[in-house]
C-alpha cells in the first residue's frame, strides 16, 4: 500500500511481502518503506525488503546506494551496498552482515538463491513462488539443508531436483505437496 500524495512531505509505502525498490533521492519528499516494526528511509538506492507476516525476520538488503533503517527503541542503522539487516520480530534484535552475492534480490531476475537453508525455509519460498501448500510427512525430512540456485524452473523440476539430491520423495495433488523421507 502507499499513502496518497505528499501530504506529510514523505512518500510512504506500507509493505507486507517482498519488494525490490529502485528510488531516486528527493530531499523534499523522502521515500520511506514501513515494513512491520521497521522504517526504511531511502537515501537514493536499490534495495530489497522481505516482510512476510509469517516469517520471524524482516530483511533489508542494500544493493546500491544508502538506506537508513529505524527500529523503535534502537539507534538508526545505515546500510552500505552488499549489507543486509535482519530484524528478529520475536525478540526485537537486529543483526547486520555483509554478503558477497545478490541472493536477497536475485528473485527479481527469476533466480531462487538458497544458502544453507532448511527444507522448511525453502518450502516457504516455494509456496510463495508457486502458490502451493507444502507439508511434511515425517520429522526426519525437516533436517535437510540446501544451498544452490534455482533458475525459473517449473515446480516439478524443482521437486525432482530435491528428490535427486536428497533421500526424500514427494507427492503432489493439485496445489498441495507432501515431502517425506525415503524409507
Amino acid at each position: 500500500r502507499f499513502s496518497p500524495g505528499y501530504r506529510s512531505g514523505k512518500r510512504i509505502v506500507f509493505l507486507e511481502g517482498e519488494a525490490f525498490f529502485e528510488v531516486t533521492r528527493d530531499h523534499s519528499h523522502p521515500f520511506v518503506v514501513e515494513a512491520g516494526n521497521l522504517q526504511i528511509e531511502v537515501l537514493g538506492t536499490k534495495f530489497n525488503v522481505s516482510s512476510y507476516p509469517d516469517d520471524e525476520t524482516i530483511t533489508t538488503y542494500l544493493e546500491e546506494g544508502k538506506v537508513k533503517v529505524f527500529v523503535e527503541g534502537q539507534a538508526d542503522t545505515y546500510l552500505k551496498p552488499s549489507e543486509v539487516l535482519k530484524f528478529n520480530k520475536p525478540d526485537g534484535t537486529t543483526e547486520k552482515q555483509t554478503v558477497k552475492d545478490h541472493r536477497f534480490s536475485d528473485w527479481t531476475k527469476g533466480i531462487l538463491n538458497i544458502q544453507g537453508e532448511t527444507i522448511e525455509e525453502l518450502a516457504r519460498k516455494l509456496e510463495r513462488r508457486f502458490d502451493i501448500r507444502i507439508s511434511f510427512g515425517d520429522a526426519e525430512v525437516r533436517k535437510h539443508t540446501y544451498s544452490g540456485s534455482i533458475n525459473d524452473e517449473e515446480l516439478e523440476t524443482v521437486l525432482e531436483a530435491l528428490k535427486f539430491t536428497s533421500s526424500l520423495r514427494y507427492e503432489k495433488h493439485g496445489k498441495s505437496v507432501t515431502i517425506c523421507s525415503v524409507k
